[in-house]
């Protein structure tokens, strides 16, 4: 809760004075390229690292990958010139990054998400007790569920179920609501908010560190679920538990697997985006813009897909981003 209500005060400071008057740190130096982000890329990025410098002896590629919820401080403090991170960045994320540069910065896909591999930006399940006779479920719902809006769904009967389902209060099981999969989920499905159905909600902490504790506190609030028959959980799908057909704006309810997520028509898939520093308009630093430009060849994209978890992006997708990067 205290780091809820820091990041929702630091969203309300002003620029400072420091930010407006002394030059930002300045990013791109020659003959290298500087990454940080997630560190469950790290088996990608020691990949595209070996195959860049072999295609461009004369760039020297630098990787700290301490997670996604540092990248964007090392941007903005310039200790790296291109952010991995396992989701899109948040508004404070940005906010910060926009008072010392008072621009935007830049991103773009480079990669999909995992079906579901902890550590992995894995797509996020709906899930229930496999004696729920509930046969799908919208991100509306969702949200309702969830939320603490307008729109609610406190029971069962509230998402469309009857007879003995009706009254049965719905129990809510999802990840550290400031987790990186709890931020994802509240962007993706509450539009950021922070009102949630607190008093009916069982968090599961996923720390930093160590890197399996996000595949610990999954399997938990797996096996809690597995025992509530009145439950509705978020997260990571696994065996134990039923998982739901989620109905995204289109109307098609589809299932977390790998067309759907490598499609990008999941709801609830996630990209692993690059962000960068450079104004609108703007060329990027000739030894940066290389490398965002290998990451979104085929190459590269087979090259994460032999290495780990993450899925290539669609042709379409990569072409798009491609064409971000102009």
């Amino acid at each position: 809760m205290r780091r809820r209500q820091l990041l929702s005060a630091l969203a309300l400071l002003p620029a400072t004075a420091w930010a407006s008057t002394l030059p930002p740190p300045v990013h791109g130096l020659p003959g290298r390229v500087r990454l940080a982000g997630t560190a469950g890329m790290m088996p990608v990025v020691a990949a595209w690292k070996r195959a860049f410098e072999t295609a461009n002896p004369a760039i020297r590629v630098d990787v700290a990958m301490a997670g996604s919820d540092v990248a964007m401080a090392n941007l903005y403090a310039a200790t790296c010139d291109i952010a991995l991170i396992g989701r899109e960045a948040t508004k404070p994320e940005i906010q910060a990054f926009e008072w010392i540069y008072r621009f935007r910065p830049r991103g773009v896909a480079v990669l999909g998400g995992s079906v579901a591999t902890p550590g992995r930006s894995p797509a996020l399940a709906a899930m229930v007790h496999r004696s729920n006779p509930l046969a799908s479920i919208s991100i509306d719902g969702l949200a309702a569920a969830f939320g603490d809006g307008a729109q609610q769904a406190r029971t069962w009967g509230d998402l469309g179920l009857d007879g003995a389902w009706r009254d049965r209060p719905i129990h809510l099981y999802a990840p550290e609501a400031e987790s990186g999969s709890g931020r994802f989920f509240r962007a993706a499905v509450l539009n950021g908010s922070n009102r949630m159905a607190w008093p009916r909600l069982r968090e599961y902490t996923v720390p930093p560190r160590p890197a399996k504790a996000e595949a610990e506190a999954a399997i938990a609030m797996r096996r809690a679920l597995a025992r509530d028959p009145a439950g509705l959980g978020i997260g990571i799908a696994g065996k134990e538990i039923k998982t739901l057909p989620l109905i995204g704006a289109n109307g098609i309810a589809l299932l977390p697997d790998a067309a759907s997520v490598g499609a990008g028509t999941y709801p609830l898939g996630r990209t692993v985006q690059a962000y960068h520093a450079a104004p609108a308009k703007t060329p990027v630093h000739p030894e940066t813009l290389a490398f965002l430009r290998f990451m979104l060849t085929p190459e590269a994209q087979a090259i994460a897909g032999r290495a780990s978890d993450y899925l290539p992006l669609s042709a379409g997708a990569a072409q798009e981003a491609r064409a971000a990067l102009g």
